[in-house]
């Protein structure tokens, strides 16, 4: 886990860090935002110290598995240009950087204190890039586009101003909370962008998202892994009792998308979706194929050992 330097626990405000939720909370109830929420670097650091780390936990297990297929090969090896569109605190551009590397990262934000906040943290890295604020992201030379947790807070041109920066970028990756409107949205805009580009993940075909298809209640989304570690410390545990937040939750979902992508080896056949209902002695899944959304039944008496994995983990990502 990347803490700030003069990160320390018990210099953490709650009531501080409850007041920073609630005003993301509430911009996702707002049609329009909330403007620059940005106060203070102290909330800056309080926010990046716990929420930020979190929505980290999620980059992670994004980046795994867009690693695992190969993806982002040609541009991270010629020293990419990324864009950290909606940057905050810079958490995704940070994540980027430390798996894959980068020659230069562009911090974009409506906030000047949070793309000051975000440079200096990339700053601290071990092999920190070169470090530009980018106001104008409609004219900036992309290679990589990261966008995080920005969908509650836009709409109109803002958002039609994003796509045409993502149309134009070698590689898109954007990742969003797991919340059903969210997820839907996202593989709307995902659709939108699929005639350009080749897809990485999560999806095992390159076809219109199969949630949209069926139509229901189902949505693309998956669950992230905290480190191991966090469940173990007691400062974790109980900030996060404090703030009423269950440390196992973490939904998301996204997509990675590249041009001329290099891969190894074909897409899984499919994708589990969610957490699986697990019964006494059956276990049901929804999972993503090319042929669309199947409902599936896992037996404990006939497959012991997947039933029990079902039942272990959270965000199992294939059945076999």
């Amino acid at each position: 886990m990347s803490r700030p330097d003069e990160f320390r626990f018990e210099d953490l405000e709650v009531d501080r860090l409850r007041a920073i939720r609630q005003r993301f909370l509430d911009a996702g109830e707002s049609a329009q935002g909330i403007g620059d929420y940005w106060a203070s670097d102290l909330d800056l650091l309080h926010y990046d110290a716990v929420f930020a780390e979190r929505i980290g936990w999620k980059w992670d297990a994004v980046l795994d598995e867009v690693d695992a297929r190969g993806g982002l090969a040609v541009a991270a090896a010629r020293g990419a240009t990324v864009l950290d569109w909606g940057c905050g605190t810079g958490i995704a551009s940070r994540r980027f950087v430390e798996r894959f590397g980068a020659g230069r990262v562009l911090l974009h934000d409506r906030s000047a204190r949070a793309m000051a906040y975000s440079a200096r943290r990339l700053g601290e890295l071990e092999q920190p890039p070169e470090v530009e604020r980018w106001l104008d992201a409609l004219d900036a030379p992309i290679d990589v586009l990261l966008v995080s947790h920005v969908l509650t807070e836009l709409e109109g041109q803002a958002l039609t101003d994003l796509i045409a920066v993502a149309e134009r970028s070698t590689a898109v990756v954007w990742v969003e909370s797991g919340n059903r409107p969210a997820s839907r949205q996202l593989s709307r805009l995902r659709d939108l962008l699929l005639p350009g580009f080749d897809v990485v993940a999560p999806c095992p075909h390159d076809g219109p998202c199969s949630a949209l298809l069926a139509g229901g209640e189902q949505w693309c989304h998956f669950y992230a892994k905290p480190p191991a570690a966090v469940f173990s410390d007691p400062d974790w545990v109980r900030l996060f009792k404090q703030l009423g937040i269950d440390l196992r939750a973490l939904p998301y979902a996204f997509f990675a998308l590249e041009k001329d992508s290099e891969l190894d080896g074909p897409a899984p056949d499919h994708r589990l979706l969610g957490r699986p209902q697990i019964g006494s002695r059956v276990a049901t899944v929804w999972v993503c194929e090319a042929a669309g959304l199947a409902q599936r039944e896992v037996v404990k008496s006939r497959d012991k050992e997947l039933f029990r994995r079902l039942k272990k983990e959270v965000g199992v990502r294939e059945m076999g």
